[in-house]
């Protein structure tokens, strides 16, 4: 019996820390496996750049991002769906026409440090977030917040500036994770030490280097993780990277790039496999400086660029593997929509607005994919072996 996807992803503690990260870098493995699910064993993972720091405030690589997530908790998380599901809130519910959000916590569960998760540690770290002497990266990307309290000891309130339908989605981001309060009266400290709920705790933190995580056995989540351990390691070259792979130093690479992706998928002993990716690359367009401050020049722009040309510059850095956007927004928002493609309303916007200041040969792609565009087609990912016990 060999592994299937489902298989691999659950054996590496899929749901209980290394879901969201894993799932965009699976390959295959042609290993026998035993009846039923097994405890224990060490996954060592690779990546190329972005240690610097397991502050989840104000980390903002997608290594610092993987490391945080089997650190912490946030108030919801995603499913291999991508559905916005229960983490350290069992519930959550809108009220004012969606300007104001109710979390219910989980009662018991547990931080690293010892004590119980309440809302008061939820509180503490949005006021955190939310503070501009904090300067955390992605502040804007948890919505409009305009204020957070703590109702009772397991009940937080946000209330939002406007309506926001998508908040819930919005907890399940990598800014989102929840500290305890205790850590966050020194940022720099946070840095490299952790004060999560997560599946796994610190073991040992060397800036830019590595990080290594050991099972949490308080987790909320009975049975969960299956892995004793976890490894993340920096190569700086993806040639060094690679190298190491093929020595078996390491079990999982994190990314491959288009470039080495053939390489890789001929290494023996590594089935290497393509899944979709779930990041994008655009152009940015500044809103704020002529002639982009006009809307009608945003959106003649957009109608101008032919089909053809935006597919190319998508496909040409991709390796082929590359696909356009039709939607602004990145695939798990639910409002997500197509662009209009009326040739009429084209005309009438070319016809009204002047572009002769615009560059003719910007490509403009609302969203491409993960590392170099793709994101609706298969993206070349890492390839891995089974953990090391």
């Amino acid at each position: 019996m060999t592994y299937s996807r489902r298989d691999f992803l659950r054996s590496t503690a899929l749901g209980a820390g290394l879901a969201a990260p894993l799932a965009q870098t699976l390959a295959r493995p042609s290993v026998a496996r035993a009846q039923g699910d097994k405890h224990g064993g060490t996954l060592r993972i690779s990546a190329t750049f972005g240690l610097s720091t397991i502050n989840p405030v104000a980390h903002i690589s997608g290594a610092e991002w993987m490391a945080t997530r089997w650190l912490y908790n946030n108030l919801t998380r995603l499913n291999v769906k991508r559905e916005v599901v229960p983490d350290l809130a069992e519930s959550w519910a809108a009220s004012d026409g969606g300007r104001v959000w109710t979390f219910k916590l989980r009662r018991g569960v547990q931080f690293h440090i010892g004590r119980e998760v309440v809302a008061d540690d939820a509180v503490a770290t949005m006021q955190t977030i939310l503070d501009p002497k904090t300067a955390s990266p992605y502040r804007g990307e948890i919505g409009p917040v305009e204020r957070v309290d703590a109702i009772d000891k397991y009940t937080v309130r946000f209330t939002l500036r406007v309506p926001f339908a998508d908040f819930p989605a919005m907890m399940t981001l990598p800014v989102a994770r929840i500290v305890a309060r205790e850590g966050l009266g020194d940022l720099k400290a946070l840095a490299a030490k952790e004060f999560g709920s997560g599946p796994f705790r610190l073991r040992e933190f060397v800036p830019g280097d590595r990080v290594t995580v050991e099972r949490f056995p308080g987790y909320y989540r009975s049975g969960l993780p299956y892995l004793d351990a976890v490894t993340l390691k920096i190569f700086p070259e993806p040639t060094t990277e690679l190298t190491a792979f093929k020595g078996k130093e390491t079990d999982l690479i994190w990314d491959v790039s288009p470039d080495l992706f053939s390489q890789v998928a001929g290494t023996p002993g590594a089935d290497a496999m393509a899944v979709s990716g779930g990041t994008f690359a655009n152009v940015i367009l500044p809103s704020d400086k002529p002639p982009f401050n006009d809307s009608r020049v945003r959106e003649a722009l957009k109608y101008t660029v032919a089909s053809t040309r935006r597919n190319r510059s998508c496909a040409r850095p991709a390796r082929g593997a590359g696909s356009r956007s039709r939607s602004p927004w990145r695939p798990r928002r639910p409002s997500a929509s197509r662009w209009p493609s009326s040739s009429r309303r084209w005309r009438s916007r070319r016809a009204s607005t002047s572009t002769s200041r615009c560059c003719p040969t910007i490509a403009i792609s609302p969203r491409c994919g993960t590392r170099a565009c793709p994101t609706s087609a298969s993206t070349p990912r890492g390839p891995r072996r089974t953990p090391s016990s």
